[in-house]
Order: structure tokens, then sequence, then C-alpha cells
């Protein structure tokens, strides 16, 4: 299933999903009835019937959890929300939606989504803030080789400022390559960036994983 989506870019991190009690729960009685539901078609009416009668931070809150469950339906809800009035597309959502679809082996919905952000993506500081969300969902579902992807593209970029640094330091961590996360670190002090406690203690526990100590 090949998705076209039109872009409407919004300059914003994280989705606003400061929801009632209210709407928490329409959220969970929705997935307890998809996980009811007996054909797709039957699905796709739920997820509809939810979007057309909640609210954007409902709606919203609802897409985070299902693709934080890493359920199929993600995408579904993905693309009925694009249609919406109040639609506004947003790079950590994109890149979390992408990389459940990279694991769940739907390559083909994963790269047409990849290609409509980067092609829609105008701006540097945009594409490399894009990038290094990727990194951070891939490497949060241990997706070495489309992490690592991610990783060359961003590092082929100009780019200023700690933020890049810090995905990829925690991504690197996140994939178990704790000594090259570690030459970055040194990289990112040469670059004139102090590295913060969390980059250290992202370092301390990836050698502890290995089996090894932090060597700087």
């Amino acid at each position: 299933m090949v998705i076209i989506v039109s872009l409407r870019l919004s300059h914003f991190g994280a989705p606003q999903c400061a929801v009632t009690y209210g709407g928490r729960r329409r959220c969970h009685r929705l997935i307890s009835s998809l996980s009811a539901a007996s054909e797709p078609s039957a699905a796709g009416r739920l997820l509809r019937k939810f979007v057309a009668s909640s609210s954007k931070t409902t709606s919203l809150q609802a897409l985070s959890l299902l693709i934080s469950n890493s359920s199929p339906f993600s995408l579904h809800l993905y693309q009925i929300i694009s249609q919406t009035s109040w639609f506004r597309w947003n790079p950590v959502l994109a890149a979390s939606l992408i990389s459940l679809l990279e694991e769940n082996d739907c390559a083909v919905d994963a790269q047409t989504l990849l290609s409509q952000a980067v092609s829609g993506l105008k701006s540097s500081r945009d594409l490399t803030l894009f990038y290094c969300y990727l990194i951070d969902a891939y490497s949060q579902r241990r997706l070495k080789h489309a992490a690592l992807q991610s990783y060359s593209k961003l590092k082929e970029m100009p780019f200023s400022g700690r933020r890049p640094y810090e995905f990829m330091i925690k991504g690197l961590c996140l994939l178990g390559m704790p000594a090259d996360a570690e030459e970055l670190l040194q990289e990112m002090a040469f670059s004139g960036f102090k590295p913060s406690p969390f980059e250290f203690r992202w370092l301390v526990q990836a050698y502890g994983r290995a089996g090894h100590s932090l060597r700087c």
C-alpha cells in the first residue's frame, strides 16, 4: 500500500498530546475495539469514525499510542488524519511511523513516507532535524542498518549546534556501538560543544552492556 500524503509543514517537535482524562479513555477504547475488529474494513470504519468525532489532540494521541504499541493500524490512522483540515506534518510522528513500517517489513510504505518528507523539507535545518528524529526512532527499535543509513546522511550534511551530536551519540549507544559514540563525543568537544552528563551516561551504559569500561 503506497501512500501519497501532501506535506503541510509545521515547525514544532513532539506532537501536542496534553489530552484530558476522557480523551485518554477514548484512545484506549479505540485500541480495544481495533483488537476486536474481525475485518480490515471494520477497523477502517472505526478509525474514520474516531477521527471524525475526536479533537485534533485526541486523534494525535491515539496515533502516538498506536505507533508506540507497534499497532498494524498505525499507517491507516495516519492516512486518515493526514486528510483532515487541521493536519500539520510532524517530523517526530513521521519518523516514528517510518521506523515502525521498517520494523514490520513494509519497506515500500516506509520509503514512500521518507521520500515525501525529504522532498518536502526545504531548509537544511528542518532536514537535519528530521534525520535526527529518524536516527532516534530507528535506534529505539534497534534497526541498525536503517539507523546507520540516516547517520551517514546526517554526517554528509552541514549542521550546526549540539543537537545532532546528541541524537547521533544516543543512537550509536542504543545500537551497541559505544566506541563509535565515544569518537563522536570527542568530535563534539573538538567542535566546541561540551558534552553533557546525558551523553556520558549513554556511553557508560553502552559500554556496560558490552562488558567494557569507558575509555576517556
